[in-house]
């Protein structure tokens, strides 16, 4: 993953912890995404909770 990948992934893992603490989703998870110039784009899965 490229240093600018990386960042971002952090950024990600860090709105994701503020996701869950909320409450507002019942499950969020970053992964990487193949991309042939940055090796790994992260990306995030986000499922909203009912109601």
């Amino acid at each position: 993953m490229s240093r600018r990948s990386a960042r971002v992934a952090t950024w990600l893992r860090a709105r994701v912890a503020t996701w869950l603490r909320a409450r507002a989703y019942a499950g969020v998870t970053v992964v990487p995404s193949p991309d042939p110039l940055r090796l790994a784009v992260p990306k995030a899965y986000v499922v909203p909770a009912e109601g």
